[in-house]
This record gives structure tokens, C-alpha cells and sequence, in this order.
């Protein structure tokens, strides 16, 4: 049974289809991990079958992060139901009494299945993911299958030691690697080096010189390899640092890299032209050490150190797969954002409760009641969040195939009313009044989704607003600063050039001229359009 259990966490976590929800794929996928864990914990404590918990110290070190989490943003009610998810699963898992050989099996059949639908991409079998020409299985990109299959190698490497599996795990290891290989997952390939070298060097000998030789010379090929990406990485991690630099004593809170990370990449742009035409629209910083500072301000600091320091020097090499999944998740925590993904957090508890021996023991008769009022709130959030999503859901469906139908708007304001907190439904909302022609009403719920996130396609849709309602000073003050956002594109400069047209002929004239002489960084039909106008409006003038 509990392997069961496991195997059902695992496969929710990583092969639930994203279908049900508009902006975010691996939502529906935490949903289930949340509802699993609390009901879980919920019918045991019902059951009379947990009177003792078994925690160890690095679990109640990573309880008190995720605290701290919560306290600085109190009214997440999402974030709060996730910890309290956390909490309840690493609780159960150390309620199970499991081998090491059985966890491994469970994680290679979900790899294995993954594995085969990426394949079954790449031939054309199966449809890849609506948009993108991209193998990803059943991601929303690459880089999470990276994640995933970088997760499963210790455990692949650990069935192998088994003769009878020792040739499925050749074929799968290999079958995953050019996998990764063909995603161009470079941190992933990276991370499974680093655990090879983990499960099958010495304590003694995991520094020795040969070993840093090789690490050396992999950074070094990652760095060339796909550099235009690796420049877009270093122009995010400066502007993080930016916005570290000038972080309140207490962070941002959840939303601060969102509302001001535009505006410090636009200086980054200003200063540096060598990252101009690699900016982004990024929504975290690839780095959740960066992103939980930020969050919770200096604090962040101390327990980020204190967690890493526990997780090497707490754990040993006791059990090389666990202590190697967990250092897996430590790298990749520094160049991913990982922690968004729920299957994530069931390696990172199993290995926890599978490796660490020094277990306190705490007397579950006080706590009971507690907590099962915890998981019962919990489970109410999460039924009113995912009833929003699918209604949502169904209104942008209903909107998408007939988008003057003024009944979507009813259904949109009915949503708007019972508002999860979601801010990409706000932009959403918006996109749905300007298609409406009901421009006034778009910029109020634009101004309203700027306090959460600052972003290029907010601001251009506000400018568009202001543009429809011949709003034109405006208008041009919201496409310039879209332009600054990303330098690259031409669309803030287009914008610009139809209001300079009623407002000012010499900005005019001189925006004609910028759109000729820019460079192009993605050649289309429109673009040379705009070319060809800009050069008429010059020879004309």
C-alpha cells in the first residue's frame, strides 16, 4: 500500500495533463499533491493511527522556511495551503516503512513513461505541447523533464546494482541522456555528472583534483554552449542583484520580483548594450536562493546557509541516492526555478525521510485536533481555488470562440467577484475589455494587475488602451516604456510612431528613422512592412 501511495504521488505530480487551468501548467499538478498529502494525514490522525510524529532536524529546519514564507506573505492563502501540504506528506512518509530498492522502482516507472512519451514526440507519435516544436513529454518545457530525469538517475543508478534490472537501467540511462542531450539541458547534464561522481567516489576522494578538473571543463563547455541563453541568465542574476541591492530589510514579499524587476532591467538595458536583444519578460529569478530572498528579506540569507550546511554536513554519505538526490536539488535550485514543481518536493521528502537517521520523536495527543483543523481549512482553500481555475477555465474557452460575445464579460466579472488572487487572471480580464472595445475598464484592472506583476505585455496593452481612446500623450508615455523593458522589439516603436503622427512630426520623423535603421533580430512579414512604411514617411519629409 504504500508503495502504492508513492507511485500515485509521483505519477500525479508529473503526468496529470494541464488542460484544466489557463496560465499555469503545473497547477492542476500541485492541486493533487496538496489534496493527496491532506487527506493523508487528515483519515490517519481520524484513524487513531499516528499518536507519535518522527521528524528529524533538517525537516523542521525546512517547516521553519516555509513559515517564515508564510508569515511574510500572510494573505497567500495558496502558499499557505502548499506548506501546510509539506508539512502533512513529510509526516506520513515517515509513517512508512519502505526499502530503498522499492522507491527506486516506483520512480523508474514513471521515468520510463515519461521517457517513452518524450520519444513518441520526437518521432511524431504524439502531439508535442500546443505552441512549440519543442520536446517536452508532459512539461510545459524542456528543462522540467531536466529536472525530472536528473532526479530519477541515483535511483536508476541504484536498481542497476540488481543483475536482473542491469540492462533496462543501461537503456534507460542512455535513452535519457540523449534525451537530454536534444533538449540542450544543460544543468540537468551537468547534475547527473555530479551524482555519478557522488554515488561512486569515496567520501575522501569527491574533491580529489581530477574531479574539479572535469567539473571546470563542463562549466566551461555549458558556457559556450547555447550562449545567448547563458547571457540572458547573467543579465537576469545582475538585475537580481540589483534588486538585492536595494531590498528592504524585510524583502519584497511574494510579488517583488514581479512589480520591480522591469523597471532595474530597463537601467541593465541602458547602461550594457551587449545584452540588448536577449531581455526577456522573466516572472522569477532561475534561482530560488535569489527568489526566497527577495521574498523574505535578510533572514532568507541565514536560513538558506544554515539549510545547505545541514543538508552536507547533517546527512554524511550514508545513503549515497538520497544524499545525492538532495544535492541534486540543492545545484539545481541555484540555476532552475524547481521548487514550483510539486514532483520536486516528493524526491526532496523521501530522500529526507529515507537517509536521515536522527529522528526525534514528538507526541502527536495535543497536536491532533490542531491539526486536523489545518488540513480541513486547507482543503477548502484548495476546492475554492481550483473551482475559480475551471471556471475560468470555461469562460476563456467560451471567449476564445467568439470574443465580442458580451456573456463572456458577464461570466469574466462574475470571476472577477470571487477573485482567487491570481494576477494573470486580471491581465486576462483585461485582454478580454480591450477586445470589447471597453478600454477605460481594461486600464482600471491593468492598474490593478501592476501590483503585482510590472511586465512588457502589461504595459503594451495599457498603451493600446490609451491609444484606442486617443489618449496619445499617454499612449506614448506607456510604449516607451515598454521599449525600455525590451529594447529588441519593434512593436513599443510602432506604437510611438502612430502617436507621434498626432502629437509631435519631429519625435515623428526621428522614430521613422529609428525603426528603419533597427536591427532585426527575428525577420517577419510585418516587420518589413514597418521598414518599408518608415522609409516612405522619411523620403516623404
Amino acid at each position: 500500500m504504500q508503495y502504492i501511495i508513492i507511485v500515485i504521488l509521483i505519477f500525479g505530480t508529473v503526468l496529470i495533463p494541464d488542460c484544466f487551468v489557463v496560465d499555469n501548467s503545473n497547477l492542476i499538478r500541485n492541486y493533487f499533491f496538496s489534496v493527496i498529502s491532506l487527506i493523508l494525514l487528515t483519515t490517519n490522525m481520524i484513524c487513531g493511527l499516528l499518536k507519535d510524529i518522527k521528524v528529524d532536524p533538517l525537516s523542521l529546519l525546512i517547516f521553519c522556511i516555509l513559515t517564515i514564507a508564510v508569515i511574510r506573505n500572510p494573505y497567500d492563502t495558496r502558499l499557505f495551503s502548499y506548506t501546510i501540504s509539506i508539512i502533512s506528506l513529510v509526516i506520513i512518509l515517515y509513517t512508512f516503512n519502505y526499502s530503498d530498492i522499492g522507491i527506486a522502482k516506483c520512480i523508474i516507472i514513471i521515468c520510463a513513461l515519461e521517457t517513452i512519451i518524450c520519444y513518441m514526440q520526437f518521432w511524431g507519435i504524439a502531439e508535442k505541447a500546443e505552441g512549440t516544436d519543442l520536446v517536452v513529454g508532459t512539461f510545459d518545457n524542456p528543462n522540467t523533464f531536466g529536472i525530472f530525469a536528473s532526479l530519477c538517475f541515483p535511483f536508476i543508478i541504484l536498481l542497476s546494482k540488481q543483475s536482473r534490472f542491469r540492462y533496462f537501467c543501461v537503456l534507460l540511462i542512455s535513452a535519457v541522456i540523449i534525451l537530454l542531450f536534444l533538449m540542450k539541458c544543460r544543468s540537468s547534464l551537468i547534475c547527473i555528472i555530479l551524482s555519478y561522481i557522488i554515488i561512486n567516489g569515496k567520501s575522501k576522494t569527491l574533491l580529489k583534483q581530477n574531479h574539479l578538473v572535469q567539473i571546470c571543463v563542463l562549466m566551461l563547455i555549458v558556457c559556450f554552449w547555447e550562449y545567448k541563453s547563458n547571457l540572458g541568465r547573467l543579465l537576469i542574476l545582475l538585475t537580481s542583484s540589483k534588486l538585492l541591492w536595494h531590498m528592504p530589510f524585510y524583502g519584497y514579499a511574494k510579488d517583488g520580483f514581479t512589480k520591480f524587476y522591469m523597471e532595474e532591467q530597463s537601467a541593465i538595458l541602458n547602461e550594457f548594450d551587449c545584452f540588448v536583444g536577449i531581455e526577456g519578460n522573466p516572472m522569477d529569478p532561475l534561482n530560488e536562493y535569489l527568489s526566497y530572498v527577495l521574498n523574505v528579506g535578510h533572514i532568507g540569507i541565514f536560513v538558506i546557509i544554515l539549510l545547505i550546511h545541514s543538508v552536507i554536513k547533517g546527512h554524511g554519505l550514508s545513503n549515497r541516492y538520497f544524499f545525492s538526490c538532495l544535492l541534486s536539488i540543492i545545484f539545481l535550485s541555484a540555476v532552475q526555478k524547481c521548487l514550483n514543481y510539486s514532483f520536486v518536493w516528493v524526491f526532496a521528502l523521501l530522500s529526507i525521510t529515507q537517509e536521515n537517521k536522527n529522528k526525534l520523536y514528538w507526541n502527536l495527543n495535543n497536536l491532533r485536533f490542531p491539526l486536523i483543523g489545518l488540513c480541513t481549512i486547507c482543503l477548502y482553500l484548495i476546492s475554492k481555488d481550483i473551482n475559480f481555475e475551471l471556471n475560468w477555465k470555461n469562460a476563456y474557452d467560451k471567449m476564445y470562440k467568439n470574443s465580442v460575445d458580451l456573456y463572456s464579460i458577464d461570466d469574466y466579472e462574475r470571476l472577477y467577484k470571487n477573485w482567487n488572487g491570481n494576477p494573470y487572471f486580471l491581465y486576462n480580464y483585461a485582454s478580454v475589455l480591450h477586445i470589447n472595445e471597453d478600454y477605460n475598464r481594461s486600464n482600471q484592472l491593468l492598474d490593478q494587475y501592476n501590483k503585482y506583476i510590472v511586465d512588457y505585455q502589461g504595459t503594451m496593452l495599457k498603451a493600446e488602451n490609451f491609444l484606442k481612446m486617443e489618449m496619445y500623450n499617454f499612449a506614448a508615455i506607456e510604449f516607451n516604456k515598454s521599449y525600455r523593458m525590451c529594447p529588441s522589439r519593434f512593436a513599443p516603436l510602432w506604437g510611438c510612431l502612430q502617436c507621434y503622427n498626432k502629437t509631435n512630426k519631429e519625435e515623428y520623423i526621428k522614430t521613422a528613422k529609428q525603426i528603419k535603421d533597427k536591427q532585426v533580430k527575428v525577420d517577419s512579414y510585418n516587420i518589413r512592412l514597418m521598414k518599408k512604411h518608415c522609409e516612405d514617411i522619411i523620403n516623404e519629409n
